[in-house]
């Protein structure tokens, strides 16, 4: 799961086309991560923790890549 989802459900309310509501995808309801955020008894869901479901840091890895072959570096191998 990219990082930005796990940054929008723990984020205040958002707009849903026509009105301004949490965001909450009907689809996701099932999701291991983000089921506390559909239980109707919980007020507060705490946030999810996405240390063993989010997606590889893509952006981060297409900078590096990007800075890479600006410093002569031609076959764009990343640089740590």
């Amino acid at each position: 799961m990219h990082k930005s989802v796990y940054q929008r459900y723990a984020a205040g309310p958002v707009v849903l086309f026509d009105k301004v509501d949490r965001y909450r995808p009907p689809n996701m309801s099932g999701h291991v991560d983000f089921a506390q955020y559909y239980d109707p008894n919980v007020k507060d869901p705490p946030a999810a923790d996405p240390a063993q479901a989010i997606a590889s840091d893509i952006e981060t890895l297409w900078e590096r890549r990007l800075a890479a072959t600006r410093i002569g570096n031609p076959a764009g191998t990343a640089v740590s």
